[in-house]
């Protein structure tokens, strides 16, 4: 895989299972292990970006181990074409190993109200925002990202 790491550089990505983990915290039950060494290293000698995921953290069990083994990583470029993109677990069914689902799109991109949020540097300079920003957290209640999200809400 190094040597296709080094062919090119267009984008891809790799999923599925890499019977490796690439942290100890990718394992519950069982002895210790050093497998997390090989795959690192060639994980971040390439550059690569796992893509995280939702659902239960385990893909693969025997019933006294659990192990992250099923997962999509990519290289640097894929991730900038596909920056929403995210993995969730699946449950499993009739084998040892969890089914992995690749999404491209946000999981908030169904409802615009819920995208992520994403400052503007812009907005500084605008003349009534440092006005606007004192009002909305001098009236807001919660912690520094609601009152971050009230600032975005549609003025009623």
């Amino acid at each position: 895989m190094s040597f296709v790491a080094r062919s090119h550089n267009l984008p891809w990505l790799l999923a599925g299972d890499f019977n490796e983990m690439l942290s100890i915290e990718d394992k519950f039950g069982g002895a210790s292990t050093l497998r997390v060494r090989g795959f690192k290293n060639w994980f971040d000698g390439n550059d690569m970006v796992d893509l995280g995921f939702s659902g239960p953290k385990f893909t693969w069990t025997n019933q006294q181990v659990f192990e992250r083994l099923d997962r999509a990583i990519c290289n640097l470029s894929w991730r900038r074409m596909f920056n929403e993109a995210h993995v969730r677990h699946l449950p499993r069914t009739k084998s040892d190993h969890a089914p992995i689902k690749i999404y491209l799109n946000s999981l908030l991109a169904l409802d615009p109200l819920k995208r992520p949020f994403r400052f503007e540097a812009i907005w500084l300079q605008h003349a009534l925002f440092p006005e606007l920003a004192a009002k909305v957290w001098g009236s807001s209640t919660g912690y520094a990202l609601d009152k971050t999200y009230r600032l975005v809400e549609p003025i009623q």
